[in-house]
């Protein structure tokens, strides 16, 4: 099954966001992240819908929960950070590579 190529077919669908490259490490049981680079690239961020905030577990669907289309790839757990400063912690990965890009779930702030 091909995926469409969401990208070429709207110009400004995406928007440049930031991916914060950190190292984490534990100090007197105190987790600190160290940022190590920054590394532009562009996505398409979109509000998740209310059927699948519905089925987070139940502690979860208070967050504000957001859905982020893009061509880079980013670890688990990564942070990112949209033109406006907003910061959003990724929590899953749908792998869309056959359609030319990663489809991410992310909550905004470090819940």
């Amino acid at each position: 099954m091909n995926y469409p190529n969401v990208f070429g077919v709207i110009p400004g669908l995406d928007t440049p966001m930031k991916y914060l490259a950190r190292v984490k490490s534990v100090n007197d049981g105190d987790i600190s992240e160290k940022e190590l680079e920054v590394i532009w690239f562009r996505a398409a961020k979109t509000p998740m819908n209310g059927q699948n905030v519905a089925i987070k577990p139940e502690g979860q669907r208070s967050w504000f929960w957001s859905e982020i289309f893009t061509k880079q790839e980013l670890p688990p757990d990564a942070l990112i950070e949209d033109r406006e400063g907003v910061q959003y912690r990724v929590r899953s990965k749908n792998d869309w590579k056959r359609g030319g890009y990663f489809k991410y779930e992310v909550t905004e702030g470090f819940q």
